[in-house]
């Protein structure tokens, strides 16, 4: 009887080990991030896992000045016959709502769903230097249109044309966004396929019967406020702009651009030289590009006025600015001369071309974005239509701005 206590008390302690003993096992081992200003690659390993599980991050982004940006994820992992487990995830800085602008330090830690095994994160490199963001306020410099400045503004008019500002496929507005006059809409839509939402990151100005229509992944982060005086002084300042700039007599030649480069290999560079120290004045009929490295060169103390009267299709192609910051180009669209910048989509969520200046076209009522990333504002009349994972850094955005609150479910919905 005696021996028969003795081994029953042996196999509960025997039990009681094998039930402690996950809680010795599913090890999460290591956690790297090699990242650039645009994406980065999380790799996890781990051991003695003993069905699938997921491994949770955080990587804290600190720069000085500024608040902290915090990215999380998740990894799902599962073992292999060993019990060992290797997994890595790419991200966008974008599906977080992110735009790296500065210095950072980077820090962060990776912890097992299934056993809370927890490790730091090793980041290659430690530090991360992007370049800063820097845009032309066309409504701000000319002291137009105070306090308030706009990434983006549809203009319209106060009869049949509404101003309406289509986001698709994760496009995203850094600044404030405005529409003036009856009937405007704001439509933002996520891109499913990289996770990445509608953005936009300030408020959104706009009239009483303003539609807005968001997905359940987009976001005006600023929210939505009513305002039947501002954006109306804003786009009434616009259009004064638009003749105003579009009457300067060119200081400089041609009177059109047209250049196509390779399809196949990197782009041709073209150089537009300006040396006035103050205003450098092109008037364009046509601004056509494809396959094209635009550069305008100027003083660093000079503007550039690149004034277009026809049409302006941008293809392929990158407009940079040399010598001149790019917050003193502006591209003005004369009356309703057309614009549209239109790239190549590929699978990288990533926009494929820049264009370094704003965008001053308040009765084009057609305006088209596609793939590209604009550093500056645009102003626009009727339309405008921002797709395939664009970017507009407008007038002073936000400071890497962070998701915090779901401002409207999906569907659509008018303010009132």
């Amino acid at each position: 009887m005696h021996a028969r206590r003795l081994i029953s008390a042996a196999l509960v302690v025997a039990f009681s080990a094998f039930l402690a003993a996950p809680s010795e096992a599913n090890i999460l081992t290591s956690a790297t991030v090699n990242e650039n200003c645009k994406d980065f690659t999380i790799v996890v390993n781990g051991k003695d896992l003993h069905k699938p599980s997921s491994v949770s991050y955080s990587i804290s982004l600190a720069a000085q000045g500024q608040n902290p940006i915090t990215v999380n994820g998740v990894i799902p992992v599962k073992p292999d016959k060993f019990g060992n487990f290797h997994a890595l995830q790419k991200g966008f800085w974008r599906q977080f709502g992110v735009h790296l602008d500065n210095a950072y330090n980077l820090s962060g830690k990776a912890t097992l769903k299934s056993s809370g095994s927890t490790v730091d994160i090793v980041f290659t490199p430690p530090t991360l230097s992007c370049a800063p963001h820097v845009s032309f306020c066309p409504l701000k410099s000319m002291n137009l249109s105070e306090p308030f400045t706009y990434a983006a503004l549809g203009v319209g008019d106060n009869h049949s044309q509404n101003a309406q500002i289509q986001g698709q496929q994760g496009s995203q507005i850094f600044g404030i966004a405005g529409i003036s006059g009856p009937h405007g809409q704001i439509q933002l839509q996520s891109w499913q396929q990289f996770n990445i939402q509608g953005l936009i990151t300030g408020t959104a100005y706009v009239q009483p019967d303003t539609k807005i229509q968001l997905d359940s992944n987009s976001f005006i982060q600023g929210g939505v406020k009513v305002d039947t005086t501002d954006p109306p002084a804003a786009a009434a300042a616009a259009v004064a702009a638009n003749a105003a700039y579009g009457q300067l007599a060119a200081t400089m030649g041609p009177s059109d651009i047209n250049d196509q480069g390779p399809n196949n290999g990197p782009h041709q560079v073209v150089t537009i030289t300006g040396t006035n120290s103050t205003q450098n004045v092109l008037q364009l009929g046509q601004l056509q590009l494809q396959n094209i490295d635009l550069y305008i060169q100027a003083p660093a103390s000079s503007t550039f006025i690149i004034n277009v009267s026809k049409q302006a299709q941008i293809r392929n192609s990158n407009i940079f600015a040399q010598g001149i910051p790019s917050s003193h180009i502006l591209i003005n669209m004369v009356g309703n001369a057309q614009f549209q910048a239109q790239n190549e989509a590929d699978p990288d969520p990533d926009p494929d071309e820049q264009i370094q200046a704003s965008i001053l076209a308040p009765l084009s009522n057609n305006i088209q974005v596609e793939s590209t990333e604009i550093f500056g504002d645009l102003i626009f009349g009727q339309q405008f239509q921002v797709k395939e994972n664009s970017l507009v850094l407008g007038c002073n955005p936000p400071p890497n701005p962070q998701l915090r609150v779901k401002m409207f479910t999906r569907g659509s919905r008018y303010i009132r």
